[in-house]
């Protein structure tokens, strides 16, 4: 039990301290209000809105109700101090803790997709806009009730004040102080801090007046406003909130004291209208500013992650093509460091044939004649080694475009893959040789090519003789050796105008062009020679010689005979040789062929 307990005590006692710490801090904040009264009766900026505002969203929902104790009770501290404990107090107390309550719910309900805001995206300083407008609008009214029936003040010039004070207070605050609660700088950024106090130092300078006729001037040129949209853009939404917080607490000290440029003299209305308008003004322009420019940069950082990380090659170039950045990848697949490419023209990267059309997509795109244009170039190497590559050309500002975004991509790869499949489709994976679809092709050309031209031709079919006990006897992969062999001795007795292809299994086929009957004999007779003599080893031993069948069709100048009427009376032929007793050729005449059909 003492153990649990050791453990429990500092947990509870931070229950404790913290809404205690902010008790004190809303006191105070409260008392610096109710010091500056508009009308005797409505503070001209009431922080401790903001501050209430701010912790609230800090904290877990279930802490909620202490540290709205903590408002409550710290408000009726301060009224009880500055006007006496009464009903007016306790009914102020009680308005002004529901006023963060409602503010809170409403900017988490708006500004789901970040459980803390950074005020970063205008999304989320939309939301806090519109969580103190909403939320001080409905609490406004209650205030201005019991501000009218206690005090006799006019409904609407109360329900206004309020608004406005609670509202901006808010504004003023809250940002400041959940910035301040998340982002714990681990050592001071003495540049920002430098401009921060700046803004202090003006503001002082143009409300207090320390050399005479100076303050007016700054003023009136708008001075104050400047500088803190110069610490919103350089410096982000966090020093800005720091720097409105002071320049606000500033501003309504000297105007309630009745100094600096907001100051009506006796018109407590005209100072606080003055004073509420230049605050709106100074919160709304800078936080917005301060997102905008926090989202731009978030974007470019992404987009330079993306750029500088893409595994392809990317390039941005102007219309005349010379190239202003360039990725790692880039400077990888051509070979040369960013700073040399940021040297060079992108059509120089590329063959001399490539370089005209790329240089006319690039001018395309910029001119906004085309949206986007890809071509294909080799990328030449520093070696002199030239790779396949696709450019796609996109323009990179818009509508107006000044600039092109170049994306290249290695598909040397590809395109070796490509012609890969296309030899499989077209050819036999054992021997290398044309395939049956692609030979029937060829014989289909070739007899449209002997009709036009009158060109005579002959078709052979070979087939290896007593190849199945081979394969029985010695296996497979012998038998693979025998087709790879037979298949070179074909190809030595064979022209290069000639076409050779294995149909499958033991059976090859031969289209011999442009040849007469006596050139079509001779050729069967050394086609069947040359296998005989052939010798295959495999292993480091000699395998068994093996014999072919030759079957031919020949066709004439002007033949009519189809494809696959030629292709059977071949067959027919070779089946003749083998019934002659293998080891031969047998030849059947374009009349042969007509019969078979």
């Amino acid at each position: 039990m003492a153990r649990m307990r050791s453990h429990h005590v500092p947990a509870r006692a931070a229950q404790v301290a913290g809404p205690l710490a902010f008790a004190v801090g809303y006191f105070a904040l409260s008392r610096l209000g109710l010091a500056f009264l508009s009308d005797g009766h409505v503070a001209l900026l009431w922080p401790a809105s903001g501050l209430a505002l701010g912790v609230l969203v800090a904290v877990p929902r279930r802490a909620w109700p202490r540290y709205l104790i903590a408002v409550l009770v710290a408000n009726l501290a301060a009224q009880a101090w500055a006007r006496g404990l009464d009903a007016p107090a306790v009914g102020l107390a009680a308005v002004n803790a529901l006023e963060p309550l409602l503010a809170a719910w409403t900017l988490q309900a708006i500004a789901s997709s970040r459980t803390r805001p950074t005020f970063e995206s205008t999304r989320e300083v939309a939301g806090l806009v519109a969580a103190a407008t909403l939320a001080n609008a409905v609490t406004a009214v209650l205030g201005a009730a019991v501000i009218a029936a206690a005090f006799g003040a006019p409904f609407g010039r109360a329900w206004g004040q309020w608004w406005l004070a609670d509202g901006l207070g808010m504004l003023t605050v809250a940002p400041a102080a959940m910035m301040l609660h998340w982002e714990r700088p681990v050592r001071a950024d003495l540049r920002s801090s430098a401009f921060v106090a700046a803004t202090w130092v003006l503001a002082a300078v143009i409300c207090w007046q320390p050399v005479p006729g100076l303050p007016e001037l700054l003023h009136r040129s708008h001075a104050m406003l400047p500088l803190l949209l110069w610490v919103a853009v350089r410096y982000g939404a966090r020093s800005v909130a720091l720097a409105l917080a002071g320049v606000s607490a500033i501003a309504t000290i000297a105007t309630a004291g009745g100094s600096g440029p907001f100051a009506a003299g006796a018109d407590a209305g005209a100072s606080a209208d003055a004073l509420q308008g230049f605050i709106a003004v100074a919160i709304l322009s800078t936080l917005f500013v301060a997102s905008v420019v926090a989202e731009r940069r978030r974007a470019e950082g992404e987009l330079r992650t993306i750029f500088e990380s893409a595994p392809a090659g990317k390039a941005v170039v102007g219309a005349d093509g010379a190239i202003a950045n360039a990725n790692r990848a880039l400077a990888q697949l051509a070979g040369r460091t960013r700073e040399r490419l940021c040297t060079m023209a992108a059509a120089s990267l590329v063959r001399a044939e490539d370089r005209a059309p790329l240089a006319a997509a690039i001018a395309d795109v910029c001119a906004d004649r085309a949206v986007t244009v890809e071509l294909e170039a080799g990328l030449v190497g520093v070696g002199g080694v030239d790779t396949t590559v696709s450019i796609h050309v996109v323009p990179l500002d818009g509508e107006q475009s000044t600039r092109a975004l170049l994306h290249v991509l290695d598909v040397s790869e590809r395109k070796r893959f490509e012609a890969e499949l296309r030899d499989l489709a077209d050819h036999d994976p054992l021997t290398g040789l044309l395939n049956r679809r692609r030979f029937e092709g060829e014989v289909e050309r070739q007899l449209a090519q002997a009709r036009r031209y009158e060109r005579p031709g002959a078709v052979m079919l070979l087939d290896v003789d007593r190849f199945k006990q081979i394969n029985d006897t010695y296996g497979h992969g012998v038998g693979d050796r025998l087709i790879v062999g037979v298949a070179d001795a074909l190809r030595t007795r064979l022209r290069a105008a000639d076409t050779i292809a294995r149909l499958g299994g033991d059976e090859f086929a031969v289209l011999l062009p442009e040849i007469d009957c006596d050139g079509v004999e001779e050729v069967a007779r050394e086609l069947v020679a040359a296998v005989a003599a052939h010798t295959t080893c495999a292993d480091g031993r000699v395998l068994p010689r093996v014999t072919i069948s030759v079957g031919v069709a020949t066709f004439g100048a002007r033949t009519e005979l189809s494809r696959e009427a030629l292709v059977v009376a071949a067959d027919v032929a070779m089946y003749r040789a083998k019934e002659a007793g293998r080891n031969g050729y047998a030849i059947g005449d374009e009349r042969a062929a007509a019969d078979v059909a």
